[in-house]
């Protein structure tokens, strides 16, 4: 990989980060020739608390109860929003 390659990376994962949703905490891009397909993971606190989890958001801050600032519809709803698909969709490059 070469290096101008490797700073765009490091971007795009600095952006991904800093405008992810409060409960998100995976994820994944996969790029082809054709398309690219989004996978992102959202945990929220009552689920974590429901399975004994502590678990930070891809911001790095710890997803807790008293913290709770968005529900999982809305969580859905921007996952599909920024894809232009549901979760896991193949969509084509532009």
């Amino acid at each position: 990989m070469n290096s101008q390659l490797e700073e765009c990376i490091g971007r795009f994962v600095q952006d991904v980060r800093l405008f992810s949703s409060y409960e998100a905490v995976h994820f994944e891009l996969c790029i082809g020739s054709n398309e690219f397909s989004v996978n992102v993971t959202y945990r929220t606190p009552a689920e974590l608390e429901r399975d004994g989890v502590s678990m930070r958001n891809l911001n790095g801050q710890w997803i807790r109860a008293a913290d709770k600032k968005e529900s999982p519809k809305t969580i859905v709803q921007q996952a599909n929003y920024a894809t232009g698909k549901a979760n896991n969709a193949v969509v084509p490059a532009a």
